[in-house]
């Protein structure tokens, strides 16, 4: 289905960028803090974590407020974190909050936590991630293949407009 499409497209450009979607089993790092179950901003409740990346974790939470899932992504902390993984984090985050379109994870809330580390708010995707629907089908129709690449090159245009 279109849907289903869209969530693995979003779900393979979240593996891209150094992340695990939902449902798939955590990458752990060893020393690395897991916040789950503790509450960011007095509002976002952590629920489990989704995956680490290069720049830090992602967490599924809960918005107390709204009611709504998020996902949160938090900069790794310590003595590895460096000014220029600072900088690349706070430039990631100019550009994807200013980046509206449907084939693009919302990103939501750029802030601070009380121990100084940095993290997103951003739409919390559910869906299966392409590769396990290429291993549960093996061949995807070449409409389908179509959909997905029109979906994926819309997007990257949408990207490349905001430079």
């Amino acid at each position: 289905s279109h849907s289903a499409d869209l969530h693995a497209l979003a779900a393979t450009l979240s593996v891209h960028m150094g992340e695990r979607p939902t449902g798939a089993p955590p990458r752990k790092k060893p020393g690395k803090v897991d916040l789950t179950g503790r509450t960011i901003a007095g509002k976002y409740e952590i629920v489990k974590l989704l995956g680490r990346g290069g720049f830090g974790a992602v967490y599924e939470a809960r918005d107390r407020v709204l009611g709504t899932g998020v996902a949160i992504k938090v900069l790794n902390t310590g003595a590895s974190r460096s000014e220029e993984d600072l900088e690349a984090f706070k430039n990631e985050a100019r550009r994807v909050t200013r980046l509206d379109h449907p084939n693009v994870v919302g990103w939501k809330v750029f802030d601070e936590m009380e121990d100084g580390s940095l993290y997103f708010v951003m739409e919390l995707i559910q869906g299966e991630e392409l590769e396990d629907t290429l291993k549960r089908v093996k061949v995807l129709e070449p409409p389908r293949v179509a959909r997905i690449l029109l979906q994926c090159l819309d997007a990257l245009r949408a990207a490349h407009h905001l430079s």
